[in-house]
């Protein structure tokens, strides 16, 4: 038997946009287990193109990516293999959220079915510097509802023009790829949890797990495009001269 979940529905506040379309959930993930999800996305890239550019890292505004799987528009990966479990978990909790939300509030229907229906193929984990931000887009072109679940400092985030703060371990189901979204600022170093704020700066040989000098890592978890839409970007890529890489 799981214990209930703390759910709280999320509308849109921009005009056009007013359906109940997310759904956060505090503390989906308990300290311990956050831990080693962290320290798997590490294990699972080192050495990698991604891993080395972290270890003599900047600071900047931009995120960093960390660990990478079937990335949604391109295809491509990093990791060395599929985050099986995680996605396992994932559509898991979207369904006891749905049970729970039934019992709950009948009249979100639409979003019980929509989180009934989930089906993740891809992961993109990005690292985020304290003065880290990613500016308000839409997910173009990726169906159904995505997950954002937050690992490290608290940040500030935007869906729809309603702002939520995001604590580390909190779940976020939203139609990313209808309703605009921004990370806005991260929270003060501070409000990492205690497991975060002791990880060594530097992974170690022995270790291989560190925060690279970040304070916040965020997982996103989605249904990636069709094979043809990939193929249809990159050939839009290819005449903009731009990477494929986001």
């Amino acid at each position: 038997m799981h214990p209930s979940l703390a759910l709280s529905p999320v509308s849109p506040a921009n005009p056009g946009t007013h359906a109940t379309t997310g759904l956060l959930i505090r503390e989906a993930l308990q300290p311990r287990l956050q831990h080693l999800l962290y320290a798997q996305l590490c294990s699972q890239v080192v050495g990698s193109r991604e891993w080395e550019t972290l270890l003599n890292a900047e600071a900047r505004a931009r995120p960093w990516p960390l660990c990478v799987w079937n990335h949604p528009y391109t295809g491509r990966s990093n990791a060395r293999s599929k985050p099986a479990g995680l996605y396992s978990w994932a559509e898991d909790l979207a369904r006891r959220s749905a049970m729970q939300l039934r019992h709950e509030d009948c009249q979100l229907f639409k979003l019980c079915a929509q989180l009934d229906s989930v089906h993740f193929d891809s992961l993109v984990s990005l690292l985020y510097d304290q003065q880290g931000s990613l500016r308000p887009h839409v997910d173009d072109g990726l169906p159904g509802l995505g997950l954002s679940l937050s690992l490290g400092a608290s940040c500030h985030f935007d869906y729809g023009g309603t702002r939520l703060t995001l604590q580390s371990g909190d779940a976020l189901f939203g139609a990313f790829g209808h309703v605009a979204h921004e990370v806005v600022c991260m929270g003060p170093s501070s409000s990492a949890p205690a497991w975060w704020r002791t990880l060594p700066e530097k992974p170690s040989t022995a270790e291989r797990v560190g925060t690279f000098g970040k304070v916040r890592c965020n997982l996103q978890l989605r249904h990636g495009r069709d094979e043809d839409a990939r193929n249809e970007r990159r050939r839009f890529a290819k005449r903009a001269g731009r990477s494929l890489m986001r």
